[in-house]
């Protein structure tokens, strides 16, 4: 599919944009370049664009499921400052109503922590859910987002995850940036000096809000740090870098790594000298003029870079700091090494799963294993089933990022069960998460003395599940016919639900917790289910019991510490059938999770591992199955009884007696919201700003260029307006427009002027040119029909105005003149469909999937009594062969009805036929057909380069054909072999691309190659 060659600015203010946000975190980041020109992407999907075509990509549509009634709230802390405005759904009250005091103690918390009060009120911005979250256009977000905040306004906004703890522990962290972003802006202030927030590099901004947001290091932080000090593998890049290195990219990399040197700088210098880091910031802006010529030690000149400031302030070298950093980090995880009762060799991993496991399940006697593995960089799931005693018997249960599978939750919560011949998993389809029950068959072979194991896989059955937004931790009852879970219903709380599979009852659900306690972990034993709760004393998630008869819920374990993943343990002693084994991470723990037995009101530790464990589940022949955290991966791990100590040097200890459960406490502090609360105001002047995009550019072939993107705080309506202005005023380039994305169906309008070349149809036997003015008014509808695909209408009636015939005869401008001259309105409309399944690397771009975008488009001159049809396709598909490397093989064609006056297309040279010059008139025609075939191989291994993301070698062949008669189709056919480089830069690529024509008979060939440069982005 066409899109129009972009003006200048755009393109000026969009590089500018990206190097801007490649300087600030995920979670904190405003918007990408292609979520920023999202709506130029409607536009320039309307008829009044040029049909100027380069390779097309639909992009993933960010769909509206819900329709928020947002309501707002100001409130302060009575600490002073400027408060907080809380943004939140008329519909979630009770949450909202939860928020405030965790919000207002983490605000406290953070003014003494930070010695500061913020001077600007803070707008936070509260969804119900996740799956809501994920939905909002404030911020260009992943499903691994837990929150973010905007540097530029202070604008924050994150889910409410049906789970206190972690809403504290996320809000906090969030509102550490704040804290951050106003004290460094009121300092530069003081010091009248540029903001030198930029300049600070990613892990001190995020490890300081994780420093703060978690008092130091945590017990998870513990356990990843002490894998990589004790555990490294510096051949995969696995090692610790150096204090100051900004190359560890990643949400270990920047959060965890930049979480211990902050927590370092705090714990060997104080936190006063922790803050004025911050408080001295400012000294970064002195200019460069300063830098030269003045001595390196002069405090007048300014520190040169942010490892130099950090020196200045602490009174240390950089080389001090460097190897006290590395002391403090072995003498806090080489003790706990040292005292490690089992080493990594003592287990045996199962080295045959694919990819990388993080969540498992297994069948009640251990042989079937049911596991979903992720992919580092992609982000993509899969769920696999295989039996443990044979490999090749694994099949591919599902797969995400596709239509009805949206995704599968990798990493962030366990989403299968098995028993019995019956699975079941979670997958997202659109607004909510359903359920897909599978049936199965295992059969059994002996093969060259081995066990062989066939399994194979009935249909799915679908449930969708009324009222529930999210699910995780499902299990099926003993006898596989009920399925009990945990579900985030629209109010954003989390409880136990079971569904009924088989019988009379099937698809009937029935809700057996309403609390705002978060349950997990459920595991379906007998007539009961074991789960975790947060109604505990400490508010960590504690063991509990439900009976499935009579629903009443028992503590079974309430300790100050973090439990997961219960387990019956089979016993031989009739005087211990309940048993159960469970993985517990106590206070003080120094990130030690490891595997209790409690029984009775009693526990006692099983373990000392060399690693750090998620999850267990049943395996073979009584012993068990740990998915742990080792040398920087997830690894599964087999347990068996003989690792565990025995009574004497693990004695049972009695637990306390319960006390009254946090969650009842925070209950009780829930601040009731008044009634009547402001309805958030979005055309309000107070709600608009100036967006990050902006830019300006004089010079060259332009007059000048301007573009600029306003908003609503919650980026659900924009104001674009560009301007470009080629050589005289008539060459004018510009467009103001209106988009509504706020609902589902998305709609925009607005005026418009702009111009292409056009080849002379008038008199067809001499190649002439002109150029064709259009101005008028556009608008169009958008209605996403998922993520994946969508449908899009457009209408434009605009005026057209012909003008500078080339005449190179010198003889026929006045006849041309007396048919073309003159401004005639001219009835444009188009209908769009485009699908888009693309895999995306965050370095390289896309490396597996499909796109397709289809137009029909028509439009009719009525002063002229003439009309054309113009339909235009663009499909492509990238086969991964292995790693990034991948194949791409695209097809594009282009058709229109024909005459005088209806559209030509013009093809960029790259990305279609590169063989020719971009600008080549053989590339100009009324129909054309594409085919091209592309290998990508990245060299990221053999290359690395301090500026661009990824560095791709590309090579490949394209065929195809630009005419306007379909006689001469074959005739003006063109094969073309090509080699070049692909440079990413963010969400940036450059291409430097060579191509050469290939003699196929009609005598159009080329002894020499050509070069072509291009400048496009990536589409997420």
């Amino acid at each position: 599919m066409h899109s129009p060659p972009r003006p200048r600015a755009i393109l000026f203010a969009a590089f500018a944009l990206t190097l801007a946000l490649i300087s600030w975190p995920a979670p904190a980041q405003v918007r990408t370049p292609g979520a920023a020109l999202e709506p130029l992407r409607f536009s320039a999907s309307t008829p009044f664009a040029s049909i100027y075509v380069e390779p097309a990509q639909p992009g993933k549509s960010n769909v509206a499921y819900w329709g928020f009634d947002w309501r707002t709230h100001d409130f302060g802390v009575g600490a002073g400052g400027a408060g907080i405005r809380l943004f939140f759904d008329g519909g979630a009250r009770r949450s909202a109503a939860l928020a405030i005091p965790i919000l207002s103690r983490a605000y406290l918390r953070l003014s003494l922590l930070f010695d500061y009060l913020p001077t600007q009120r803070v707008p936070f911005v509260l969804y119900a859910t996740q799956s809501g979250f994920l939905s909002t256009h404030v911020f260009a977000i992943g499903e691994g987002t837990l929150g973010a905040t905007d540097p530029g306004d202070l604008r924050m906004a994150m889910p409410f995850f049906g789970d206190l703890t972690a809403f504290e522990r996320v809000a906090t962290h969030e509102m550490a940036h704040q804290f951050t972003v106003q004290k460094v802006r009121d300092a530069a202030l003081d010091a009248d000096t540029g903001n030198p927030l930029a300049l600070i590099p990613l892990w001190f901004i995020e490890g300081l809000a994780e420093w703060a947001s978690l008092g130091g290091i945590d017990a998870e932080t513990d356990g990843l740090l002490r894998d990589l000090i004790v555990n490294p593998d510096p051949m995969r890049g696995y090692a610790l870098p150096d204090f100051f290195d900004e190359q560890a990219r990643g949400y270990f990399g920047i959060y965890k790594l930049g979480q211990a040197r902050v927590t370092f700088l705090a714990e060997t210098f104080g936190v006063p000298r922790l803050l004025a880091i911050l408080e001295r910031a400012p000294q970064l802006t002195v200019s460069a003029s300063s830098w030269f010529g003045a001595d390196a030690e002069d405090e007048a000149s300014g520190p040169r870079s942010f490892a130099e400031h950090v020196a200045r302030v602490l009174g240390s070298s950089q080389e001090a700091l460097e190897a006290r950093y590395r002391t403090w980090m072995k003498r806090r995880y080489f003790r706990d090494f040292f005292e490690t009762a089992h080493d990594a060799a003592d287990f045996e991993a199962l080295r045959t799963l694919e990819g990388e496991p993080d969540a498992l399940a297994t069948s009640d006697d251990g042989s079937l294993l049911l596991y979903r593995s992720h992919e580092q960089g992609t982000g993509r799931g899969r769920l696999y089933l295989e039996h443990l005693r044979d490999p090749d018997s694994r099949v591919l249960v599902a797969r995400d990022g596709r239509p009805g599978v949206e995704t599968l939750h990798p990493v962030s919560r366990r989403v299968a069960t098995i028993r019995k011949e019956r699975l079941a998993f979670v997958a997202r389809d659109g607004a909510r998460d359903v359920l897909w029950v599978r049936r199965f068959q295992v059969t059994r072979a002996d093969e060259e003395r081995r066990d062989r194991f066939t399994i194979e896989l009935e249909d799915a059955e679908r449930f969708d599940v009324p009222g529930i937004v999210e699910i995780l931790s499902p299990t099926l009852s003993p006898d596989a016919t009920r399925l009990a879970f945990v579900g985030i219903a629209d109010d954003s709380f989390r409880d136990i639900y079971v569904l009924d599979l088989d019988g009379a009852r099937h698809g009937e659900l029935q809700r057996l917790t309403d609390d705002v306690a978060c349950e997990g972990d459920l595991l379906w034993d007998g007539a009961r289910l074991l789960f975790t709760s947060d109604a505990s004393p400490s508010g960590k998630p504690n063991l509990f019991a439900l009976d499935m008869r009579t629903q009443a819920r028992t503590p079974l374990a309430l300790w100050n510490a973090q439990m997961s993943s219960p387990l019956m343990v089979p016993s031989d002693a009739a005087e211990h059938p309940h048993d159960i084994a469970f993985i517990a991470l106590p206070e003080g723990g120094r990130g030690r999770a490891e595997l209790w037995l409690l029984r009775g009101n009693s526990v006692r530790r099983l373990t000392e591992l060399p690693f750090a464990i998620a999850e267990i589940v049943p395996g073979e022949r009584g012993g068990f199955l740990a998915l742990a955290f080792w040398r920087g991966r997830s690894h599964v791990f087999r347990i068996w009884p003989s690792h565990f100590f025995d009574e004497t040097h693990a004695p049972f200890t009695e637990l306390p007696e319960p006390l009254t459960p946090l969650s009842a406490e925070i209950e009780a502090e829930r601040l009731e919201l008044p009634e009547g609360l402001p309805g958030y105001a979005p055309l309000s002047r107070e709600n608009w700003r100036l967006e990050a995009g902006v830019g300006a550019s004089v010079g060259g072939l332009s007059a000048g260029s301007a573009s600029l993107m306003v908003t609503d705080l919650l980026r659900d309506h924009l104001v674009i307006l560009d301007l470009a202005i080629y050589g005289r005023i008539e060459l004018t380039e510009a467009l103001a427009w209106y988009v509504d994305q706020s609902r589902r169906l998305i709609w925009g309008a607005g005026i418009f002027h702009t111009f292409e070349a056009r080849r002379d149809k008038t008199f067809p036997e001499v190649e002439n040119y002109f150029i064709e003015r259009h101005f008028g008014a556009s608008g169009f509808v958008r209605y996403p029909l998922d993520r994946f695909r969508f449908l899009e209408s457009s209408l434009e009636v605009r005026g057209v105005d012909r003008a500078d015939f080339t005449d190179e005869s010198g003889e026929l401008d006045s006849a041309w003149r007396a048919l073309n001259r003159g401004i005639e309105p001219e009835i444009l409309t188009s209908f769009q469909f485009g699908l888009d399944t693309l895999v995306f690397d965050p370095g390289c771009g896309p490396i597996e999937g499909s796109a397709l975008l289809a137009s029909l488009s028509a439009g009719v001159l009525p002063n002229r009594s003439f009309g054309f049809l113009r339909l235009q396709l663009d499909a492509s598909h990238r086969f991964r062969l292995m790693g990034r490397m991948h194949l791409l093989l695209r097809g594009a064609l282009g058709a229109t009805t024909g005459g005088r006056f209806s559209p030509q297309f013009f093809l960029a040279s790259i990305g279609n036929l590169e063989g020719f010059r971009f600008g080549d008139v053989r590339l100009i025609g009324d129909n054309f057909g594409v085919t091209n075939l592309r290998l990508n191989l990245p060299l990221d291994f053999v290359l690395q380069s301090p500026l661009f993301s990824s560095v791709s070698a590309v090579g490949g062949f394209d065929f195809g054909s630009v005419f306007d008669e379909w006689g001469e189709a074959w005739q003006r056919r063109s094969l073309s072999a090509m080699l070049g480089i692909d440079a990413a830069l963010g969400n940036l690529v450059l291409q430097f691309h060579f191509g050469r024509l290939i003699d196929t008979g009609n005598g159009l060939k080329r002894k020499s190659w050509v070069f072509n440069l291009n400048l496009a982005f990536f589409t997420f």
